[in-house]
């Protein structure tokens, strides 16, 4: 990190609005901003300029001046310049000058823009003080202006008194974004110009009430302490009071009565629900019939029947190839079942009948196993040896 940077960080944690942001937004915020200088007696912008860029100022004054040069305030140190035309992005109704040499950090608005998506916090920040600044010239809250309000009933003048130094005017242009869901609910408003709308999100749609002079919003997530959970709009041109969070729950605390005008009054809103309506049904959309070919799709077979995975496969076949192999067992079937039972049963016949032959008496002789014979030669004769007996051996007298 260069020493310029260093310095723009430093000056800018020093300025009252940004001194709770992050030091990464800070960090961003230093890198976008240009130091311009200005000579004594030149102007920072003119009547009627754009209102694109929003003007910190670090050293000198700065003058603003109405379109017939009458002086209007004085900016010093630490103070934004040009916050009117920058809120509403439309021409400037005022005219800046130096009335020294002076220094300025310059913001544009693409760079606002582009820091406010990644950086809610600081975007809340830079809001609420252009917020405040432009409420320096609008009605001031005072004892007799906050008895008016009805969630100051029943008060006594010291308490009101007190109650004025925590308030803060706030003018927000038609349109505006005061909060928005998420963000954190830092302030309690009450409305004194103008109008407001706060829309509530819920899981069904979304519910809405407006806020008009002399009412308040923002309490809610206050009180449950959590961070917003509804976004509040600007309708037109509004001036409010706003009152820090910590203040809100300390004036409860110290005083039940405001409590209960809050409780009493927060009752009494007339909302609007928007039910959010379903998604209308999708229109099947007609397909034409595509020719393909058949898709064999083979599936696992649960557990249960594992008993009938052996035929899955003969299932699966064409139907060619099972009329094939059908036919092929048929003819072993035939094969094991007739054709071989008789071969074996002719076999035996055969060998049972050339058992009883008398090969004595035959004029032929069986050579091998052949059924049919072979004929002798002629006045050859077969010499069948003549059995003798062999004479049993005598005892040997022994001496």
């Amino acid at each position: 990190m260069n020493e310029d940077l260093e310095t723009r960080i430093s000056y800018l944690r020093s300025i009252s609005f940004l001194r709770h942001v992050s030091d990464d937004a800070l960090s961003a915020l230093a890198q976008r901003m240009t130091l311009r200088s200005y000579p004594e007696g030149a102007l920072l912008f003119d009547v009627s300029t754009p209102g694109d860029a929003l003007y910190i100022v670090h050293t000198g004054e700065v003058e603003i001046l109405t379109e017939d040069d009458l002086p209007l305030a004085v900016v010093r140190p630490g103070s934004v310049v040009g916050e009117m035309g920058f809120l509403t992005g439309g021409e400037r109704r005022v005219k800046a000058r130096a009335i020294r040499p002076v220094s300025v950090l310059v913001l544009s608005r693409a760079d606002y823009d582009a820091l406010s998506v990644v950086y809610p916090e600081l975007k809340r920040a830079i809001d609420h003080a252009l917020a405040q600044r432009a409420g320096r010239t609008a009605l001031r809250p005072t004892p007799e202006r906050l008895q008016s309000l009805d969630a100051f009933q029943g008060l006594d003048p010291q308490a009101l008194s007190e109650i004025v130094q925590h308030l803060d005017a706030l003018v927000y242009p038609a349109g505006a974004t005061i909060y928005d869901v998420g963000e954190q609910a830092d302030y309690l408003y009450f409305v004194i110009e103008g109008e407001v709308q706060v829309t509530e999100r819920e899981e069904d749609g979304e519910r809405s009430y407006r806020v008009r002079p002399g009412q308040f919003f923002g309490e809610q997530e206050i009180l449950a302490e959590d961070s917003r959970r509804s976004t509040a709009v600007a309708l037109q041109r509004t001036v409010c009071w706003s009152l820090g969070a910590n203040d809100v729950l300390d004036l409860i605390a110290r005083y039940p009565r405001f409590a209960l005008n809050l409780v009493r009054l927060a009752s009494k809103r007339v909302y609007t629900q928007e039910v959010t309506p379903p998604p209308p049904p999708e229109e099947p959309v007609y397909t034409p019939p595509t020719q393909t070919a058949p898709t064999v799709v083979r599936t696992v077979p649960p557990p249960e029947s594992k008993g009938r995975e052996g035929g899955a496969w003969y299932r699966n076949l064409d139907m060619g190839v099972r009329i094939r192999l059908l036919a092929l067992a048929v003819l072993l079937v035939w094969l094991v079942g007739v054709a071989v039972p008789y071969m074996v049963r002719d076999t035996v016949q055969r060998n049972r009948m050339y058992a009883n032959i008398d090969h004595s008496r035959l004029e032929t002789t069986v050579i091998g196993n052949s059924p049919a014979g072979v004929p002798l030669a002629p006045g050859f004769e077969l010499q069948y040896p003549t059995p003798t007996a062999t004479p049993v051996p005598t005892a040997t007298p022994t001496p």
